[in-house]
C-alpha cells in the first residue's frame, strides 16, 4: 500500500465516494454554504 502524505496547508485532492444512502459525497470540495469539511481518521489497536 503506497502512503499518500500532505503538506502543512496543502489542498486535500478531490476524491468522490459512494453511498448507500442519497447522492456520492465528494471530500476536498465544498458543497452548497458549508466553505469547508473536517475527515477524521480513527486506527485502531489493530493498526500498526
Amino acid at each position: 500500500m503506497t502512503a499518500i502524505k500532505l503538506a502543512a496547508g496543502a489542498e486535500f485532492p478531490v476524491s468522490k465516494i459512494a453511498r448507500l444512502v442519497a447522492r456520492d459525497l465528494t471530500m476536498g470540495q465544498s458543497s452548497g454554504k458549508n466553505d469547508w469539511q473536517m475527515i477524521s481518521v480513527y486506527r485502531g489497536k489493530h493498526c500498526a
